[in-house]
């Protein structure tokens, strides 16, 4: 993939929680108030979103999303990568050309989680609300075997 031009200086958009942590953002794991980011964000936790909820995740959570997005950009953007090393030093999250795809993930306030695929067909977050509730690493095993 070749180098992209990340313009501007970073900013925080409307699309980011009032919950942020540092914790999350030293991991690159941004918490979002939409499944549908300003930005093409790799990765995400859905926190606070109006229509879908989402509670704040536990440091190990955090840590789990952090190793999905680390292994999906290794698989897709293996360094060297001049977009790959923009990009890391453009943002504190992970930013992906619009031709890959996007993972936000939610816990419930029930306790379970679930993920939304962009560009998935079907439902906005899988598993459903009313089916048994998964940890999120059965979710990040899930969507591993798409």
């Amino acid at each position: 993939m070749n180098s992209t031009s990340f313009h501007g200086t970073w900013t925080l958009g409307y699309d980011f929680s009032r919950c942020q942590t540092e914790f999350a953002t030293a991991n690159r794991v941004p918490f979002l108030v939409t499944p549908h980011p300003s930005r093409h964000y790799l990765t995400g936790i859905i926190v606070d979103d109006p229509l879908y909820g989402g509670l704040v995740p536990t440091d190990e959570e955090v840590v789990a999303v952090a190793a999905f997005a680390t292994a999906r950009l290794d698989e897709w953007l293996p360094k060297p990568n001049d977009y790959r090393e923009e990009m890391e030093r453009f943002a504190p999250y992970d930013i992906v050309p619009p031709s890959l795809p996007t993972f936000y993930f939610i816990k419930y306030v029930e306790g379970g989680w679930a993920c939304h695929a962009g560009g998935q067909q079907g439902p906005e977050f899988v598993p459903y609300r009313w089916q048994p509730d998964e940890t999120i690493h059965q979710v990040i095993e899930r969507v591993n075997k798409r």
